[in-house]
């Protein structure tokens, strides 16, 4: 079985890009995976609600509706609930990812054996370490120029250079960080995307 450390390129070496990994990072899953996968999640969800003591006011909804009472009324609601929340999340989904550019390629930053970052790690509400790393970087095969990407060298923070032409990508060593106002700041024409990818235009 292939191991992903056996496709790390070292610098100066050019990666295509995926589009696969583009479709996948810009929009999810298959819709009809994410609408069955919402489906049943959201019934579970339901029946345990309906087992931890609201049956009496499933019960009424039923009623009310002139479905019929107990299991076979609570089992409708429940069916009708799952399928309104997958149709909801499936549009949700659709809606979010048909604005994917295209031709759009992508390549994952563990290709090149570094840490990209697009903002410095913070703590959650519940004082859980959240950190910013790069997803993906996604480009058009129509982009040619180049751009720097923060990245962690051990303990600090240092500028991945990066030249994209044609589809292709490479990774072309660093230079220092404190050249910028912010460490963090991003390229003209860089914006992070999708929570957690790189889009460069």
């Amino acid at each position: 079985m292939r191991r992903e450390d056996e496709d790390v390129v070292g610098p100066h070496v050019w990666v295509t890009g995926d589009p696969e990994l583009a479709r996948y990072e810009w929009k999810g899953s298959p819709l009809w995976a994410g609408f069955l996968f919402t489906f049943a999640l959201g019934a579970a969800i339901l029946f345990v609600i309906v087992q931890i003591g609201f049956a009496a006011e499933i019960d009424r909804i039923a009623a009310s509706a002139g479905l019929p009472m107990g299991i076979e009324g609570r089992v409708v609601l429940i069916v009708v609930g799952a399928l309104a929340l997958a149709a909801w999340m499936t549009y949700h989904s659709w809606q979010s990812g048909r604005h994917m550019p295209p031709d759009l390629v992508g390549v994952r930053p563990w290709r090149f054996g570094i840490d990209l970052r697009y903002g410095p790690d913070h703590k959650d509400s519940e004082g859980d370490t959240i950190k910013c790393t790069v997803g993906a970087i996604l480009f058009t095969p129509g982009v040619d120029r180049r751009i720097t990407l923060p990245r962690y060298d051990g303990d600090r923070i240092v500028r991945a250079r990066f030249s994209i032409s044609q589809g292709q990508i490479r990774y072309e060593g660093d230079e220092p960080a404190e050249s910028r106002g912010n460490d963090y700041q991003l390229d003209d024409g860089v914006t992070v995307v999708k929570s957690s990818d790189i889009l460069v235009s």
